[in-house]
This record gives C-alpha cells, structure tokens and sequence, in this order.
C-alpha cells in the first residue's frame, strides 16, 4: 500500500482510516517533522540539564504538580502515564492499530504542539510572556467583550442577591435578569462579529434589565 509519510500537516480522515486497516501500510516521519521533534526535545532536555521544574516531565501530575521527580525515575513517570490512560470496553483493536495511533498523536504533536513552541518562540513560552502574540482580530474582540462582562457581571450579581436576601425577588426581577442574560449572549455574539451598532444596542438593553431589577429594591 506504500508508505504513509507523517509531516505534521496535511493528514486525512482517509489517509489514516487506510493506515489503520492495512498492516502493509508503513508509517514514517518526514524530515520536517523529525526536525521539529528533536528542537522540541532539546528544549526538554536543555530545562532539565539545568535542573528547572517541567510539568509532567520531572514533576507530579495535577494537584501533585509540585512534587519533584527523581531523574532515576522519569522513565517509569512517563511509562506510568501512559498505561494510566490504557483502558477502553468492547472487543482489543486490531494488533496494528495501537502502533498506528500513538503515531498519529506524534503527527498531532508536530502539527499543534511543536508549531505552538516555533511559532512564539521557546523564551516566550518559558519567560513572562510580557507581550502579547499576534492574534486574529476577532480573538481580540472577544477578549474585550470578555472584559466587558466581567465589568457588568459584578454589577448584577449584587443586585440579584441582595433582590433575594432582602425579599424582594418577584416576576421583574426575574424577567430583569432574564433580559440582562440573554442581551449580553448578544452582545458577545455581536461584538466579536464586529457588528459595532448592535454591540452596543445589546449593551444597553443589558443596562434595562438591570436598572428593572434596581428599581423593585426602593
């Protein structure tokens, strides 16, 4: 079936169903793709010759994250993980399918986790990140409309408790709050659209149910 070449990118629903059923089929790394692999790794290896901390490489997973892992056993750390998440129901995969998805997650890994370190770059990922990366217009408006809501959400959580606590939560307050919710779904859908108008009409009508919901408080 001739050989399945795994270059980071460009890999088909097609192309892998047709590894997976053919053990004919041989899978190998492009030269793009290995060269990516080993500068990860010499990022890996460079951190831990110096004795810096790597999450899931020389240190505990989740809430052990800050426990150390002796270098005598990183070995055994990363075999663990990986059997940790060997489990499944139903009937074992064919005998070449194992091998053949744990090259498409390094297929993966090269297209996604290995472009994530180029493209920024290995300082900014270690460092501060003091700067901010190129980003699509609309990540950027989202983040603003992110920031908007948190401005506005502080203002109405204090108005629906303290409509609750002191007895005053009836019909107004709940179609008050009904309102503020559904308006500000608008006006992130909006804003992130880049529709300016409209952003700023849903703005306000967010304002009116929560301007309802103050008035039922006096």
């Amino acid at each position: 079936m001739g050989d399945l070449v795994l270059s980071g990118d460009g890999l088909s629903l097609a192309d892998a169903v047709r590894a997976a059923k053919s053990p004919q089929t041989r899978l190998r790394a492009g030269r793009a793709a290995m060269k990516r692999v080993r500068a990860s790794r010499a990022v890996i290896d460079a951190a831990l010759a110096e004795g810096r901390p790597v999450y899931g490489v020389n240190t505990g997973f989740g809430k052990l994250q800050g426990r150390a892992i002796a270098a005598g056993d990183l070995k055994r750390l990363q075999r663990n993980l990986v059997l940790s998440h060997a489990c499944g129901v139903g009937e074992p995969f064919w005998y070449h399918v194992g091998p053949r998805a744990s090259a498409f997650i390094d297929h993966e890994l090269g297209e996604s986790g290995l472009h994530f370190f180029g493209e920024a770059g290995v300082a900014y990922r270690f460092g501060n990140r003091d700067t901010d990366l190129p980003v699509p217009t609309w990540v950027g408006r989202a983040v603003r409309a992110h920031l908007n809501l948190l401005e506005n959400l502080s203002v109405f959580a204090i108005l629906v408790l303290v409509a609750h606590v002191s007895g005053h939560a009836n019909a107004t307050t709940a179609l008050g709050a009904t309102i503020f919710f559904w308006a500000r779904v608008a006006h992130a859908a909006t804003y992130i659209g880049g529709i300016i108008y409209a952003r700023t009409g849903m703005f306000f009508i967010g304002l009116v149910g929560e301007i309802m919901i103050l008035r039922q408080l006096f």
